[in-house]
């Protein structure tokens, strides 16, 4: 279980961001939910995510996520606070090549905005020194 209070100052209102969280292990496989509260100048904003994942052993796992809800944006360009509908999916995982080299990849969908990633494909090449 998870609880955080996040404050932000801009130059034209305060912002206040509550997260609580909750995660569950059955196995191989790990159940969370987060749950993101916003106060923005008395609006209120929430957004949900769900993840599920599922670890083959100590060294390869692979997750998917969903995200939904209403978020806010600092646009630092024109100073103003900005909402975003947040409609975004994530299947990511790690593979182990050999003893020291992984292979790290996510596939991300969903609306394209400012606080979530444009729909791709990322690929990584991770290694332990």
């Amino acid at each position: 279980l998870g609880l955080g209070l996040r404050r932000n100052d801009y130059l034209q209102a305060a912002t206040h961001t509550l997260s609580v969280s909750a995660a569950k292990q059955w196995g191989d496989l790990r159940g969370a939910y987060t749950l993101q509260s916003g106060l923005p100048e008395g609006q209120s904003l929430e957004s949900h995510r769900f993840q599920l994942s599922y670890r083959h052993d100590q060294r390869n796992s692979v997750s998917l996520s969903r995200t939904m809800g209403r978020g806010l944006d600092y646009v630092g360009t024109t100073r103003s606070l900005s909402v975003e509908d947040l409609q975004h999916w994530n299947l990511g995982g790690e593979h182990r090549l050999s003893g020291a080299f992984a292979l790290t990849y996510d596939i991300v969908g969903g609306n394209p905005n400012r606080l979530m990633p444009r729909p791709g494909l990322r690929l990584g090449l991770r290694h332990d020194f």
